[in-house]
């Protein structure tokens, strides 16, 4: 599905609205699926999220038998490629880095951590893409403890410290550390500072 916000009527934070929405509906499926597991029905959703900012053209397009008013551009492109990486990274609402800037101060109300700078299917240069975490308010120690040491992790690669990196990402449990955007940063220090370990 496809949804977007701030057309036809215009919206003071698009942004919020979008992560707002991601986390609700992602709630709403875990919970749903905890429901049918209980009842023994072997039925679950996985559902993922690609979400970004920016403009696109909005309108009633198609032919007018099956006219649709929906938004086209390569921001839509882009929220569509980064659905898709959700699987490579395993992730659940992946974002880009206009989208976690358009948050502005809002930002602070989420846990958000840099995945990778990604190189994504139709576009020439790496994308850098976030995976928004939950709601800071009410998360866990868990996850606010991984969102923390995550972070500083990818600070200190980009001040060219991979062992400081390293040693930060060996403090997560085997849980956090096994998440596959976790393990190809893991990858990414031990190839720059090989003689750690």
């Amino acid at each position: 599905a496809l949804l977007f916000w701030g057309a036809p009527e215009s919206l003071d934070h698009p942004a919020r609205a979008c992560v707002e929405s991601a986390l609700n509906c992602r709630d709403r499926l875990d919970a749903l699926n905890l429901q049918w597991q209980r009842e023994g029905r072997e039925i679950s959703f996985q559902t993922v999220f690609g979400i970004d900012f920016g403009s696109v053209v909005v309108g009633n397009m198609g032919p007018k038998e099956r006219v649709n008013y929906t938004i086209v551009g390569d921001r839509v492109n882009l929220a569509q490629r980064l659905e898709y990486s959700n699987r490579a990274f395993g992730t659940r609402i992946l974002a880009s880095v206009d989208l976690v800037q358009a948050l502005g101060a809002d930002a602070a109300d989420y846990l958000i951590v840099k995945v990778a700078d990604a190189q994504l299917r139709g576009f020439s240069q790496p994308v850098a893409v976030f995976e928004v975490l939950d709601r800071r308010a009410g998360a866990s120690e868990d996850l606010l403890m991984f969102s923390d040491v995550l972070n500083a992790a990818h600070d200190a690669l980009r001040q060219g410290l991979s062992s400081d990196a390293q040693a930060l990402l060996q403090t997560l449990p085997r849980s956090q550390a096994e998440r596959p955007y976790v393990q190809q940063l893991i990858s990414t220090c031990s190839d720059l500072d090989p003689g750690a370990s």
